[in-house]
């Protein structure tokens, strides 16, 4: 089987969760790219859409809670979105690059990539070609029930009823988790990961995120945190991409060997496996990476949006404690960090909610719709 996994660069969690798929679907023996949806048709859109978008989750977060919300409003089962009508303008590109490479299953990891594939499904030339839509946040974002892939993944069994009073159908969606590379629920132990990372294992470690871009007042969070503490701890900050925020921590930090600022890294899990408690932005990616290793967690203040969604979700189900800002985040982080009981019972919260083989489900889902769809 030959997959497509359509992404789109509006933040890492599209793609992390699109590669997580691939390397599944690569240790199943099958053939798998991800590909920008927008790029296929235009890559300075591409590049525009991308750079809108993190511009303005980043500068100015509180418009793009109003455009969610405004989204929200117009999404509706009665008639097709806006966006349905855009993506129908280029789904034809989508398609000749299909038939062009012979991808036997299509599996989109953004809404954007979703209505692409609603518009070739309902123009009827994706009929025998199992199409998939992953849903990477925990709540029903605007313009899903225009979806008409074949299934849908949705994160949490507990979240299909959000879904169906959405319209969407109840054949059609399968509570299955978010896909994160197996490395987060087949990780090290936490003094295997200290060890490997040159991290001494009796200190208190706290691990602070900001998303790939490093969103967030790092430095006001770092503060809050030397403020709360009065006691030693170590403090792991990866700034993601965002190599201006970590020049800015470490010139700040120089002489405090307690604080250390890291750049972009592939050792994420190895991080999350060494710490007691992990502080992040309720990104669906990020928090669903927390939960399938069973990592304590804090949520900082969300991005309007669908974060605010996710943040609530594991809050109500004790797998995060949500914080309304720096100093309530810290108090909940040394509260984790000096409480192994309290530790204990997120992490037992979190491995009853985790879907961990969430990727390889999919896989095995794609293989067998594509047996019924094409059953010569």
């Amino acid at each position: 089987m030959k997959a497509l996994i359509l992404s789109c660069n509006t933040g890492g969690g599209h793609n992390a969760a699109g590669h997580a798929l691939q390397e599944a679907f690569v240790d199943a023996g099958h053939r798998c790219d991800v590909v920008d949806t927008i790029a296929i048709t235009n890559q300075k859109m591409s590049n525009f859409v991308s750079d809108a978008y993190l511009n303005m989750v980043n500068r100015m977060p509180e418009a793009f809670g109003m455009a969610y919300n405004l989204w929200g409003n117009m999404s509706s089962e009665k008639r097709k979105s806006p966006l349905y009508y855009i993506r129908k303008m280029d789904s034809k590109k989508i398609l000749r690059l299909v038939e062009r490479e012979r991808y036997d299953t299509i599996i989109a990891t953004h809404i954007i990539a979703a209505e692409s594939l609603t518009v070739l499904k309902k123009d009827e030339f994706l009929l025998t070609t199992p199409c998939i839509y992953i849903n990477t946040d925990y709540t029903c974002v605007p313009f899903e029930e225009d979806v008409g892939c074949d299934r849908i993944i949705i994160p949490h069994r507990d979240l299909m009823e959000e879904f169906l009073d959405h319209g969407l159908e109840k054949d059609k969606l399968l509570p299955l988790g978010i896909p994160v590379k197996k490395v987060f629920s087949n990780g090290p132990e936490k003094d295997a990961a200290r060890e490997e990372l040159g991290i001494p294992k009796d200190a208190s470690m706290v691990l602070m995120m900001g998303g790939s871009m490093g969103f967030g007042n790092l430095p006001k969070y770092t503060a809050a945190l030397k403020k709360a503490f009065d006691h030693p701890f170590l403090l792991y900050i990866i700034c993601g991409n965002n190599a201006e925020m970590k020049e800015s921590l470490e010139k700040r930090y120089a002489d405090d060997p307690s604080i250390r600022a890291v750049g972009f890294t592939d050792r994420v899990a190895d991080y999350m496996a060494a710490c007691d408690v992990l502080m992040s932005k309720p990104g669906g990616l990020s928090s669903t990476e927390a939960l399938v290793s069973r990592t304590p967690l804090v949520h900082t203040p969300p991005i309007p949006g669908c974060e605010t969604a996710n943040a609530e979700f594991f809050n109500d189900h004790g797998i995060s404690f949500a914080a309304g800002g720096p100093e309530e985040a810290a108090e909940k982080a040394k509260l984790l960090c000096d409480n192994p009981e309290v530790r204990e019972a997120m992490r037992e919260a979190q491995k009853e909610n985790a879907y961990g083989s969430c990727a390889t489900d999919i896989v095995l889902l794609a293989e067998q719709l594509l047996k019924e769809m094409r059953p010569e």
